[in-house]
């Protein structure tokens, strides 16, 4: 839609969802005519997809080295000289680091954004980690959420007007496509409850292993995931005392999540305590895996207003157990929910929300 426009957007984050996030996002933009430059690290696991996304003239891949001052001022100088004759509209730092400040001095640019994805730091948060971040947000000159219901924090909190808060939905995390087979056993047509993401805190996962317990008295063949890495150790115990649960404690490669939200019969449920959005419903909209989720945060806003997932109430084991009996008992449910999940689909592609994102840029600016 936009030939004028024209975007840096820069990542230092290497795994995990972050570089697919800015992936999805540089080619929404650039699906929408829109001129994208990038700068990544040569350590991103998506390396090889960026380099396809982007000509060599607009994608800056950072050299690694043991000196960080080295490392910041050999790149940067590079950086220079390669966009030494663009000049960009805006910055997108998708991850914000420190870093992103000290590379912007190394290439034209009108304004920075930065993305604010835990507005309200979530029951758990490492509480340095939080001031990092609110000192970093400080010094954006433009910060973007991704829940609407946030931005009057943000203003608030920021002293931000709202011409300086942009508003991007979470969309679709496009993952590989499952090329394997399944078991006759994993065919058979039981429920599986999926519960993917970093291993944290407020995601509720003693909820979830109370509820599971409850469910599995009056259905002992469901079955239940929960694959992510970090640190398990306070939830080993009673996961272990559970029937038909599989622990995935560890990093968990692209093809090992395709299967896992291919797998027949799966409904993804995630049990937040407390959440402002959630990936892992970007990648379920992608395998169109259907959502049992609790209604915390942004979460209702991203499944457009609760048209799509069924939601519990957050930190209620007995609500989430007979949300979860909804989907044993009520095949057409499952049902339901894909189909609702395939319809809406085209709005959580990132072509679409780039597009809705590209008008506030544009209004930005004339203002």
């Amino acid at each position: 839609m936009s030939n004028n426009l024209n975007i840096l957007i820069e990542t230092f984050f290497n795994t995990e969802s972050g570089p697919v996030l800015s992936l999805n996002i540089a080619q929404g933009l650039q699906e929408n005519g829109v001129g994208v430059c990038a700068i990544i690290s040569e350590q991103i696991e998506n390396l090889e997809d960026w380099k396809t996304s982007f000509s060599p003239e607009c994608l800056y891949i950072w050299k690694v080295h043991s000196n960080k001052y080295v490392e910041n001022l050999l790149n940067g100088l590079k950086i220079r000289s390669k966009f030494s004759k663009m000049r960009f509209d805006f910055a997108l730092y998708t991850n914000p680091v420190k870093r992103n400040l000290i590379v912007e001095k190394f290439f034209k640019v009108k304004e920075n954004i930065m993305i604010l994805h835990d507005v309200i730091p979530h029951s758990g948060a490492n509480e340095s980690v939080s001031q990092y971040v609110k000192d970093l947000m400080g010094q954006a000159d433009n910060i973007m959420v991704l829940s609407e219901q946030f931005i009057p924090i943000v203003e608030k909190d920021y002293h931000k007007s709202q011409n300086n808060i942009f508003y991007m939905r979470h969309g679709l995390m496009k993952y590989p496509e499952f090329t394997g087979s399944f078991s006759q056993e994993e065919l058979n047509g039981k429920i599986n409850f999926l519960n993917f993401g970093r291993i944290e805190k407020y995601k509720g996962l003693h909820v979830l292993s109370k509820a599971f317990g409850e469910l599995q008295k009056q259905y002992p063949d469901v079955q239940l995931t929960v694959a992510g890495s970090g640190d398990f150790t306070e939830y080993e115990e009673e996961y272990a005392a559970l029937k038909n649960v599989t622990v995935m404690n560890k990093y968990i490669t692209d093809e090992e999540i395709a299967y896992l939200f291919s797998k027949p019969n799966t409904v993804v449920v995630l049990p937040y305590i407390d959440a402002t959005q959630s990936g892992v419903i970007g990648m379920a909209y992608n395998y169109e895996t259907p959502i049992l989720v609790t209604d915390t945060g942004g979460i209702r806003e991203q499944l457009f207003n609760g048209e799509v997932g069924v939601f519990a109430k957050p930190g209620d084991a007995e609500d989430l157990k007979e949300k979860m009996i909804q989907f044993v008992e009520d095949p057409r449910l499952f049902e339901e929910q894909k189909k609702l999940m395939q319809e809406s689909k085209e709005k959580m592609s990132w072509g679409y929300i780039a597009n809705e994102l590209i008008e506030q840029l544009e209004n930005h600016i004339e203002e």
